[in-house]
């Protein structure tokens, strides 16, 4: 036979494990955002890809505020999903810029907002690709640096 103390280990133990499993799965997992309507799409046009790829960071100011979501061919470039949390509130002349998050040439896309009034983006906006800036590319950066070697 168990007894009492056994049974409220066990049970403080079930306790723990549904609090920590819900608390990854609302904040890591993206649950919570989906289910409770905590979140918006919106796009970004870009005249080619700067290396972002599916489930990189979106940053706002430089605190990470959604994800990339899918990534689809468009006429003269590419779309990019954005799946935003609700909060904070984004202005919608806001300035998308893929950056390098590591020397290992990891993107995000980071909003950079031109003021801070509305309107704000919402459900279905568009960044258009006059609002973007790419990082330089491979190719560009060997030519400058091969340029700079024969100068010297």
């Amino acid at each position: 036979m168990i007894g009492r103390s056994v049974w409220l280990k066990i049970t403080a133990f079930a306790v723990v494990t549904v609090l920590g499993i819900s608390y990854i799965l609302f904040h890591y997992v993206g649950l919570g955002r989906s289910l409770l309507g905590q979140s918006y799409t919106a796009y970004v046009d870009l005249a080619d890809s700067g290396g972002i790829f599916t489930t990189a960071s979106v940053t706002y100011r430089g605190i990470e505020i959604g994800r990339v979501g899918e990534i689809t061919l468009r006429e003269g470039g590419i779309r990019a999903t954005l799946d935003l949390n609700e909060k904070p509130r984004i202005p919608s002349d806001v300035k998308a810029i893929i950056g390098n998050g590591s020397a290992l040439g990891e993107q995000y896309i980071d909003l950079q907002p031109q003021r801070k009034s509305g309107p704000f983006l919402g459900n279905g906006s568009v960044i258009p690709q006059s609002m973007t800036e790419l990082p330089v590319s491979t190719e560009a950066l060997l030519v400058s640096l091969d340029t700079l070697v024969n100068s010297v």
